[in-house]
């Protein structure tokens, strides 16, 4: 497979600036800038002059794990829900648009072209996260709110459960022909993972008894729910913030490592499927 560098510099490029012109990326910030203020001012106005907050229960939480909640919230979600969309349809928009037929007659192959798509949305990211963390950051530094290493961590765990969306989306998009079947697809698929987490979670308050029938159809339902989670960039995501929690370095290289591959299989599988159908 010959890598043409230039022409993913070239679809990277266009796709960044796109994006830059529209008004995605700063309605994105401005959500994210007016969350996080809101949510930091309430925590500082919950915990002055103090380290920890007293939450229900008599419960203590240094100011430093919530704004790392806060983060994810704000900054992670709001980035996962834009860039899911973006993705989806970045390669049915082109097809419905017929502007892909135009780009394949230049010296452009179908990797390239994927490679190219996925540079331009997690240079977005980049952006966004680069801007949301200096925001952070100066609110913090404002309201006397400290921040420790695990904040840097979460940032950067956020890049590798972002690329996992794009490469996601960018698969459920060469599946279609047109932006609403894209659309369509990522919120099937978006429901068919959340439900299920809830099966996963309603098994868990099951009774065992492995010689029951209810327990064979956990143990089945498990397995198999087991072997789906796979494609689910949380479950990679989540295993990671659990082991920033622990302070596991090597958990939290695991699940980037995880993440890695899971974005060149995505990556991968997208280019042979445009390869296979074309791009119509």
């Amino acid at each position: 497979m010959h890598v043409n560098i230039n022409a993913i510099k070239v679809i990277g490029k266009k796709d960044f600036t796109d994006s830059l012109k529209s008004f995605g990326v700063y309605v994105v910030l401005g959500i994210i800038f007016l969350i996080s203020f809101m949510s930091l001012y309430t925590l500082n106005e919950a915990g002055k002059d103090a380290d920890t907050v007293n939450l229900l229960y008599g419960i203590n939480i240094e100011k430093s794990a919530i704004v790392n909640v806060i983060f994810m919230f704000s900054v992670v979600l709001i980035s996962f829900l834009y860039l899911g969309i973006s993705s989806v349809t970045a390669i049915a928009k082109e097809k419905q648009e017929k502007t892909i037929e135009l780009l394949f007659y230049s010296p452009l192959d179908e990797f390239s072209f994927v490679a190219g798509k996925f540079l331009g949305k997690i240079s977005v990211y980049f952006l966004i996260l680069l801007v949301s963390m200096i925001f952070f950051i100066l609110v913090c530094f404002v309201f006397s709110i400290p921040i420790n290493i695990d904040f840097i961590k979460t940032g950067i765990l956020s890049i590798f459960l972002i690329s996992c969306v794009i490469a996601g989306g960018l698969f459920l998009s060469t599946l279609s022909s047109n932006v609403s079947t894209s659309i369509f697809l990522l919120i099937g698929a978006s429901i068919f993972l959340f439900v299920l987490d809830i099966i996963a979670s309603f098994l868990n308050f099951l009774p065992f008894d492995p010689a029951s029938l209810i327990g064979v159809i956990k143990n089945l339902v498990s397995g198999i729910i087991s072997i789906i989670n796979y494609i689910s960039p949380f479950s990679y995501y989540n295993m990671g913030i659990e082991a920033i929690a622990k302070n596991d370095n090597v958990r939290l290289l695991l699940s980037m490592i995880y993440s890695i591959a899971y974005v060149t299989i995505f990556l991968m599988v997208s280019v042979i499927i445009l390869m296979k159908k074309g791009v119509k």
